[in-house]
């Protein structure tokens, strides 16, 4: 990247507890020219955001804290409370991990939560007993966290069953409470790109199930449930354009077609 103008990156967007749709992403303030792959640790958080749906926008301004090292990967989840918790790959202190951010009342005032050192790019749900499980990118296993005050505090990151390269993930709980992550299933490679559910809140995962297995890389896929139940999942297909996916949750447990 060799262009004059600040290069934004990985945004994420929602609604939060207003119907208000936000636009949080980071503007890479490293010196020219960036590489590929690099840049990501001299970045800071903006966002603008609309009451109209996306019609108009406000202006462009600092989220949170501006001298906040951090990158957006995963949206938020918003929680029975109506707080908002934003993950975030962040370097608090000179250390890399993550960071969750608290939007208290729906999304209108804005502070930070807990820091934890074991994994980036966290993707968090909130379970029925209302603390917050997060899994996080990290080789050779997803870490995963949890929290029972919100996200101000989390527990030490333990490695958890599911393989992973450093690659990004992303995980969504559905509307029967059962989760699903996307995440490559692997030990170096960013294939296969495989989908994994979960049906005790993320206790235990089933088998996973292969969405590519060809050789290339197929990452940073994002994932979402659609109120006809249907699963949507986008994510790079080798690098060359982004593919769509669309299944239901009986795909990911009967293998024959019923007679």
């Amino acid at each position: 990247i060799r262009g004059p103008d600040p290069v934004p990156g990985n945004g994420v967007i929602f609604v939060d507890g207003h119907e208000r749709v936000w636009i949080v992403w980071c503007r890479m303030d490293s010196v020219r020219p960036i590489g590929r792959g690099q840049g990501w640790d001299r970045c800071h958080l903006l966002a603008r955001c609309s009451t109209d749906n996306g019609v108009t926008w406000s202006k462009d301004t600092d989220f949170v804290d501006s001298k906040l090292p951090a990158v957006p990967r995963n949206p938020p989840t918003l929680t029975s409370s109506g707080v908002l918790v934003l993950p975030l790959e962040a370097i608090v202190d000179s250390v890399e991990g993550s960071i969750f951010l608290i939007g208290e009342d729906g999304g209108k005032r804005w502070r930070k939560g807990g820091f934890t050192p074991g994994g980036s790019q966290p993707a968090v749900i909130e379970r029925d007993d209302k603390s917050l499980f997060a899994l996080m990118r990290k080789a050779p296993r997803l870490t995963q966290i949890e929290s029972r005050d919100g996200g101000d505090h989390w527990t030490d990151a333990v490695a958890s069953t599911l393989r992973n390269p450093d690659s990004g993930i992303t995980m969504t709980r559905l509307a029967n409470g059962h989760l699903v992550v996307i995440f490559n299933d692997t030990d170096t490679l960013r294939t296969p790109l495989s989908i994994a559910r979960s049906i005790d809140e993320g206790r235990s995962w089933e088998p996973a199930l292969q969405l590519e297995s060809n050789p290339g890389e197929y990452s940073y896929p994002c994932v979402i449930q659609t109120r006809d139940g249907k699963i949507h999942i986008t994510y790079t297909y080798r690098r060359y354009s982004i593919k769509h996916v669309e299944l239901n949750e009986d795909w990911l447990t009967h293998m024959e077609r019923p007679n």
